[in-house]
């Protein structure tokens, strides 16, 4: 398995961000926070209301300790209309309901493309980099997803992993911006949900992992 240095930085959003930045990969805008007085700052640097931003703890998952910051009003007919999305919070309700201090945080611009999740497998002998696009999503997990072969995915992927020495198995999540760049969003040092995938592709990771 990983040493814990590994497992630490592949398990904190904020510092997987770092990494990839330090690399010279793409990243999308991401700052730490622990105030609310922080995120109003950074709310305006990330060019808020036009644009949406995203506040997310730095090591929960599946959705936990994650929210979309919109500006967007309550309308009868929307809410008559169409799905109500998770975790989607307007600025009135964040201000009376997020305290003034909070354990440290990050808040980022919020990337409106497809979403993609990578699974991987690094072993001593090889190095597996699998990329798919998530195309239906419940709860975190894929219902629907499609197998996708993007080079820039698989070497960042794997030039990532190379540099904080992991082992065994590995997810990515990125996701595209405004203009349709693949950025890294986070790193799951687990089982993804949909990881049983990758053996449509011809590599099964988890009985590698076995």
């Amino acid at each position: 398995v990983s040493n814990l240095r590994s497992f630490n930085i592949a398990n904190d959003k904020y510092l997987t961000n770092k990494l990839f930045k330090s690399i010279g990969f793409s990243v999308p805008k991401t700052y730490e926070i622990t105030k609310k007085t922080e995120i109003i700052k950074y709310l305006e640097i990330l060019n808020f209301p036009k644009n949406k931003v995203v506040i997310k703890a730095r090591n929960l998952f599946g959705k936990r300790g994650f929210l979309i910051l919109d500006n967007g009003k309550f309308s009868i007919k929307d809410f008559l209309n169409n799905k109500v999305v998770d975790n989607i919070i307007n600025y009135e309700t964040f201000k009376s309901t997020f305290p003034d201090t909070f354990p440290s945080m990050m808040i980022m611009e919020f990337l409106p493309g497809k979403e993609y999740s990578v699974d991987m497998f690094i072993g001593k002998k090889i190095s597996i980099s699998i990329p798919r696009i998530r195309s239906k999503i419940r709860s975190g997990i894929s219902y629907s997803t499609k197998l996708y072969q993007n080079k820039n995915i698989i070497n960042q992927s794997l030039k990532f992993a190379e540099r904080i020495k992991y082992k065994g198995i590995l997810g990515l999540q990125f996701k595209e911006n405004i203009n349709k760049n693949p950025m890294i969003l986070e790193c799951n040092p687990r089982v993804q949900g949909t990881m049983i995938a990758s053996t449509i592709a011809g590599a099964n990771l988890l009985k590698m992992q076995i």
